[in-house]
C-alpha cells in the first residue's frame, strides 16, 4: 500500500540535495509517537537484520538549484510531493490522520500546508514478469572486515553478477521478518534483472556520515504476486527506511 503526500511550502523551502534524513524525520514526526518509536527502535527482525517495512520516493516539484549554497529551493505556494509505501497499513493510516488534522506541518524547518493526501489506484498483481521504475535509488552492498579490523563497504552496480542475488536475498529476508514460512520461501522462484540503466542513473547520497551509492532506472521483476506486493510495499534492496529502493510498476 502507498500514499502520495502533497505539501505547499508557506516559506521558501531550502534543502540540501541529500535530503533523505530530513524526509525520514518528517515521516517519523508525523505519525503516532508510540508507533514511531516501535518502528524506529524495534522494527521487524530476521536473524541479525532489522527492517522498518516502509520506503519513500524522492521529492517531486519545481525546484531551482542555488549553486552558491548548493541547495534545492522550492518557492512558497508551489507543490512538493512524495510517495511513501509500507506493508503496515497502521503506519500509513497514522501518518495520514495526523497530517490531515494538523494546521501545518514542518519539512525540515519550513512550515508547510498539507495540500493533499491521495491513495494511488492499486496495481493488479498476477504471475509473470513486470517492469518497474525506481523512484528512489536502489542500493545493494556487502561489508567486509579487513585485516586491520576496519570495515569496508562495497556497493554493487546493477551490472554486477552479484547484484540480482543480493536484491532477491534481501527481499526474502524481509519476508522472513514478516513471518513467512522459511520452507515456502525456499520453493519460490524469484528473479530481478536490470532492464534500462545508464550512467546518469547512478546516485551518490550522503546520509549523516555515510556515503550511499544507489541506482535509478528500470528493472524486470519475475516474482510470485505475494513477493511482488512485498517488494512494492517495502522497497527493493537495502536502506529502504532511509529513502532507498522504492519502485513503481510501469508495465504489468
Amino acid at each position: 500500500m502507498r500514499i502520495t503526500i502533497s505539501l505547499r511550502p508557506l516559506e521558501p523551502l531550502s534543502l540540501t540535495p541529500h535530503y533523505n534524513e530530513v524526509l525520514q524525520g518528517f515521516i517519523y514526526n508525523n505519525m503516532d509517537r508510540a508507533l514511531a518509536r516501535q518502528i524506529h527502535d524495534r522494527g521487524f527482525t530476521a536473524g541479525l537484520r532489522t527492517f522498518r517495512f516502509f520506503t519513500f520516493s524522492r521529492l517531486c516539484g519545481d525546484a531551482r538549484y542555488d549553486a552558491s549554497a548548493k541547495r534545492l529551493v522550492f518557492a512558497p505556494g508551489s507543490t512538493v510531493s512524495f510517495q511513501i509505501a509500507s506493508s503496515q497499513a497502521e503506519l500509513l493510516s497514522s501518518l495520514a490522520d495526523s497530517m490531515l488534522k494538523a494546521a501545518e506541518v514542518r519539512l525540515g524547518a519550513t512550515p508547510c500546508a498539507v495540500r493533499e493526501i491521495a491513495v494511488p489506484p492499486p496495481v493488479p498483481l498476477r504471475p509473470g514478469a513486470v517492469t518497474v521504475r525506481a523512484i528512489s535509488g536502489i542500493t545493494a552492498y556487502s561489508t567486509d572486515v579487513q585485516l586491520n579490523g576496519r570495515k569496508r563497504t562495497r556497493y554493487y552496480t546493477p551490472h554486477d553478477s552479484a547484484w540480482p542475488a543480493q536484491i532477491v536475498a534481501n527481499l526474502k529476508r524481509k519476508a522472513l521478518a514478516a513471518g513467512w514460512d522459511p520452507a515456502v520461501l525456499e520453493t519460490l522462484d524469484a528473479r530481478v534483472a536490470p532492464l534500462r540503466i545508464c550512467s546518469r542513473d547512478r546516485k551518490v547520497t550522503y546520509y549523516r556520515d555515510t556515503v550511499i551509492e544507489a541506482w535509478m532506472g528500470e528493472y524486470r521483476l519475475e516474482l510470485p504476486p505475494t513477493l511482488l506486493e512485498l517488494a512494492l510495499d517495502t522497497g527493493l534492496g537495502s536502506k529502504n527506511a532511509q529513502g532507498f529502493g522504492m519502485v513503481e510498476v510501469i508495465d504489468a
